[in-house]
């Protein structure tokens, strides 16, 4: 079963930043953005709308809504960007580059320049909580390429969204309008575009995303929170602009984790002692600086632990899955070895004093096809 699971996950590892990608697709935008070029799948829109629903993965389209809207829409599959999270892809999203470019690890990086153990979206110490004392540019160094918009740009997010740091980043200065409930965003977006001879609108759902950690995927919250967004989606493609292009897709897809399959590590565990921090990234994949001297050891304690369910990799040898070599910053925050989920099973961490069993039943962050695999649905141009 372990060979198998790992050939399975390998045979991920080639496509990744092939011309089908959540890459691709990005840089897509920001060329038409930046007027380097018209895109073809853009065509002659004069209003550019990409939506991203968060945690929408293909098979999860077709499996909860192979009728609905957004699947009838559907016109290609993409391969998501590695680790398949959020964070990941959202920096990817800001400066349409891979993560050997900007260096995001997961849902917590480790800044090992400044020994600070991070929740970057959030923009948190991680362990203790507070808002970190740093310059946005220490987390994301690279420029974002919506500062050099040539069209009028707008971003939309939930409202408490909407002034973090990150947003602030991704927007290079444009403008950002918050929204309660995801309804708003038809006439948000219609109102930006009413102004405008030609515009581009990002829009951020989240709360697919959100219900399958909580519920499951398959759960019928998870399939109520669905069909709203679907029905979302035909009014907004209906509500905009003549001229108007929408373009969908998602950061990542996510699969259930059964809670025999969650392990934890705790304070005191021999593997954490070869670890100068905590594992980072993702649950799925998380991401090991290893002490001096205890290459071998934390090899060894690993593979005696997690053999059957997760592969040990040798963060250097990661380029084919993070889009290229890998630069200073992704080098350090990516440290000495990644442990790549062969299957459905979790690693958390806690503190001595943190006896919580986690709380979410969706997972995502791995290679399987589930988390992998993203829709691209067009909907567009509007006639004139």
């Amino acid at each position: 079963m372990r060979l198998e699971q790992r050939q399975n996950a390998g045979s991920l590892l080639k496509p990744q930043y092939e011309e089908r990608s959540f890459l691709s697709l990005i840089r897509s935008l920001r060329s038409w953005c930046l007027q380097e070029q018209r895109e073809a799948f853009v065509g002659d829109a004069r209003h550019l709308v990409f939506l991203l629903i968060d945690g929408l993965g293909e098979v999860w389209l077709q499996r909860l809504g192979s009728d609905s809207f957004l699947a009838q829409n559907q016109v290609g599959s993409l391969s998501a960007v590695y680790p398949s999270t959020t964070t990941v892809a959202l920096a990817t999203l800001a400066t349409a580059e891979p993560p050997s470019r900007h260096g995001m690890a997961g849902w917590w990086t480790y800044l090992s320049e400044q020994d600070l153990s991070t929740t970057p979206l959030p923009f948190t110490n991680r362990f203790g909580g507070g808002p970190l004392q740093l310059p946005g540019e220490a987390m994301w160094p690279l420029r974002p390429w919506m500062a050099d918009s040539k069209v009028p740009s707008l971003v939309v997010t939930p409202r408490e969204y909407i002034d973090s740091v990150f947003t602030n980043y991704l927007s290079g200065g444009q403008e950002r309008w918050g929204y309660a409930e995801p309804e708003e965003c038809v006439q948000l977006v219609r109102a930006h575009q009413a102004v405008h001879e030609s515009s581009f609108t990002y829009l951020y759902w989240p709360q697919f995303d959100s219900a399958c950690h909580s519920f499951g995927c398959d759960a019928a919250q998870t399939i109520a929170v669905f069909r709203r967004l679907d029905l979302l989606a035909k009014q907004l493609s209906k509500g905009l602009c003549q001229g108007s292009k929408l373009i969908v897709s998602a950061d990542h897809g996510l699969l259930d984790i059964e809670e025999s399959a969650k392990y934890i590590l705790r304070e005191g565990e021999p593997i954490l002692e070869c670890l100068l921090t905590p594992p980072s990234g993702e649950p799925r994949n998380p991401v090991f600086h290893v002490k001096d001297g205890c290459m071998e050891r934390f090899r060894h304690l690993f593979e005696e632990q997690f053999f059957e369910s997760f592969e040990l990799i040798e963060s250097r040898k990661l380029q084919a899955l993070l889009g290229g070599e890998l630069r200073p910053v992704a080098k350090s925050r990516f440290g000495d070895f990644v442990g790549a989920a062969l299957g459905p099973s979790v690693i958390h961490y806690r503190t001595g004093q943190d006896k919580r069993r986690p709380a979410f039943i969706g997972y995502h962050g791995g290679l399987t096809p589930e988390e992998m695999r993203i829709p691209l649905i067009s909907i567009g141009p509007k006639a004139k």
